[in-house]
């Protein structure tokens, strides 16, 4: 019976799981501990010493030593979803360094970074590159050296969670949101049918919620989580508990459905197709009361809580009652034992290969040792050949430095080649940013275009790019709108509400972040001037 236990680090949580292969190959979940961590997540400062802290209870009741794979917290991870040119050999990853580079804004300097091929075409390839700092890491890595964990592979949120769907649903080809809402970050993933997944990441979680709840029950935030947590496990016992989190959660959830809209837009205008057929919700605040039933109705796409156990069995060591409980916080680790049945689609491993090879040879050091026994006592007869096969040896160096010469020479060639290819590279991606603006600014004026003409006889007089103090970029937009109705008096209030609906519709938009600093003018009769700040996504939708 092979056993495979996984840690997954969360923004405020650490948990443990130990599966292991059944009688039909397939996973089944042995063991689970799951501890929060008394700690603010979006203070990173503190987070890995509460880390330390939640593993010192934890050895007690768990070989920590036992742990194999690691899963790190998504807020501690960047993550690009690049399509690269196909390349057999060494050569793709140098390939994909290149993208990388271009595509991160601060390139890969200090950071380690892994890759894992998503969808290959022939032609070109389409890749996950996740990239973690190299500080952090290697602070995270000797933390946990210190109680005798040294996993063997290291994967992201992001990709163990759509291993963990392909395990899981694997058999479906049915097109899914998989939206799982952590403390610090939303992750959302577009799986199922043909080609690579689309990608995206919300720098928002449901820490808001707890903050909410600690200011208005005057509780620290650790003690906010822990009842916040407990109210999502058991919702229906108290309703005066239900009215008070959903009161804190509602700016949250208004958010998040907002976001999710945005999402599906930008989903639809990449991959040129209709929104997915259903939503699998994850996570723990994926469990908030009627937050399934609002994105239902928000989006118009069935949306129900993503079944770890859809192809997972639970063994003696867990009991049946409380494996419910598990389930919104599973995908992580599951897609991460499913290397152990070979259903990891996207093979990606941030263990960095300093660490590998340390751990490789401390397996090995007991068969050193003996073989360094057995090389001792055989030293007597190799000392007597040794003569004789150094003149044989020096031979074939001889004419080994002849080749090597040659294959010098060709490596030349080789970086000349590669330093041309670079070039051209540049260049184009240089011409595919062009582009790329040229549509995005094409498509934000096509869509205010529309929303001015369904409302009429309002034009527009300046439109600019201008950036705040917090270096956001942002269009200040001034315009009027005609009242018919009221030439020659002062603008009418139905005038003033049509142009507060036209304002605040741009929020839909999938380019337009917020809608603010909003002023208006009716100081002439009949007109209604306007002048409104559009904050853009600094993330562009391309």
């Amino acid at each position: 019976m092979t056993e495979q236990s996984v840690l997954a680090l969360g923004a405020s949580h650490v948990s443990i799981a130990q599966f292991y292969l059944g009688r039909s190959d397939g996973l089944v979940l042995n063991r689970a501990i799951r501890r929060t961590l008394d700690s603010d997540p979006e203070k990173r400062d503190g987070w890995l010493s509460a880390v330390g802290d939640e593993l010192t209870g934890m050895r007690s009741r768990f070989p920590l030593s036992s742990v194999g794979g690691l899963v790190l917290p998504e807020w501690g991870v960047l993550t690009k979803h690049l399509r690269v040119t196909r390349i057999e050999g060494d050569g793709q990853r140098e390939v994909v360094r290149f993208e990388a580079e271009q595509a991160f804004p601060n390139g890969l300097e200090g950071f380690h970074w892994a890759y894992g091929v998503l969808h290959d075409d022939g032609v070109e390839r389409d890749v996950l590159v996740h990239m973690v700092e190299r500080d952090f890491l290697d602070k995270l890595l000797e933390m946990l050296r210190s109680f005798e964990i040294r996993p063997r592979f290291i994967d992201a949120f992001v990709s163990a969670h759509l291993n963990a769907y392909a395990y899981n649903y694997g058999g479906d080809t049915i097109r899914t949101l998989l939206l799982d809402v952590g403390a610090r970050s939303v992750s959302l993933s577009v799986a199922g049918g043909n080609g690579a997944p689309f990608l995206r990441s919300l720098s928002f979680g449901g820490s808001q919620i707890t903050q909410a709840l600690a200011t208005g029950l005057g509780r620290s935030f650790a003690e906010a989580e822990k009842l916040k947590i407990q109210w999502l496990e058991n919702p229906a016992e108290d309703p005066a508990h239900l009215a008070l989190l959903n009161r804190a959660s509602e700016g949250f959830v208004r958010r998040l459905l907002n976001e999710v809209q945005r999402s599906l837009a930008l989903y639809r205008r990449h991959h040129q197709a209709g929104n997915p057929a259903r939503v699998l919700l994850s996570g723990m605040v994926g469990l908030l009361p009627e937050l399934a039933d609002r994105l239902e109705r928000k989006t118009g796409i069935p949306v129900t809580l993503y079944d770890p156990f859809k192809n997972l069995s639970l063994g003696d060591g867990v009991a049946p009652g409380s494996a419910a409980k598990w389930a919104p916080s599973l995908p992580g680790r599951v897609g991460v034992a499913a290397r152990l049945v070979g259903a990891s689609p996207v093979d990606i491993d941030l263990l960095p290969e300093a660490h590998s090879s340390g751990l490789a040879f401390s397996e090995k050091k007991p068969w050193l040792k003996a073989a360094a026994g057995l090389f001792l006592g055989a030293g007597i007869l190799i000392g007597l050949k040794f003569q004789g096969q150094a003149w044989n040896l020096k031979r074939e160096i001889d004419r080994a430095g002849i080749q090597v010469d040659a294959m010098e020479a060709s490596a030349r060639e080789v970086r000349a080649a590669h330093e041309k290819f670079n070039a051209l590279k540049s260049r184009q991606v240089s011409q595919a940013g062009l582009r790329h603006e040229r549509i995005w600014h094409v498509s934000l004026l096509a869509d205010l275009q529309e929303r001015l003409n369904r409302v009429q006889n309002v034009w527009l007089e300046s439109f600019r790019a201008v950036s705040d103090d917090a270096g956001d970029r942002q269009l200040r937009m001034t315009g009027s709108l005609l009242d018919r109705q009221n030439p020659l008096s002062v603008v009418s209030s139905d005038s003033r509400r049509q142009v507060e609906s036209l304002l605040s519709s741009f929020e839909d938009l999938p380019f337009i972040a917020t809608v603010g600093d909003r002023r208006f003018d009716t100081s002439r009769p009949g007109i209604l001037k306007f002048d409104v700040s559009l904050t853009l996504e600094p993330e562009r939708p391309y």
